[in-house]
């Protein structure tokens, strides 16, 4: 009997110990990264972008500002919302739309079969230049993608 109450109670010991963390590291979670890549540059989507600003500021911020027009030629509306949009580097790293800068979409909501366009700005992990694919992400899937080039 001695033996299963020590058991036991290296047990909870254990337990405790696990949930209290290793104390090494932050107490805040990271954002998750998105869960979809784009689609091979092949690849056919009813919703494209055509790119008519493109900047990166500078002073050390890499922040990349993307101006682009939206074509919608589904079927159904399309809310502009930069919850939606990605970037993906060459590399293969994703950078999702910086939420709290001054992202706009004019309308908000693209009609089916119109035009909208947009300006959305994503803050580059290091300096960057090459080809940057634009993607969108709407109830999980990839429903708009186009590419462009830093310089």
């Amino acid at each position: 009997m001695y033996r299963s109450i020590v058991v036991s109670a290296c047990s909870v010991v254990i337990a405790i110990a696990g949930c209290g963390g290793s104390g090494s590291g932050s107490s805040s979670a990271s954002p998750s990264p998105p869960d979809h890549t784009a689609l091979p540059t092949s690849s056919k989507t009813q919703v494209t972008f055509q790119f008519s600003d493109i900047a990166v500021a500078t002073g050390g911020s890499n922040t990349l500002r993307l101006g682009f027009a939206i074509t919608n030629a589904s079927d159904d509306p399309l809310l502009c919302d930069p919850s939606e949009f990605n970037i993906q580097l060459s590399d293969g790293s994703i950078v999702t739309a910086d939420a709290s800068a001054d992202d706009t979409c004019d309308p908000g909501s693209v009609d089916p079969h119109a035009d909208g366009k947009a300006t959305m700005f994503f803050d580059l992990p290091h300096p960057y230049t090459g080809p940057v694919i634009l993607f969108m992400v709407v109830n999980d899937n990839v429903i708009g993608q186009g590419t462009t080039s830093l310089k």
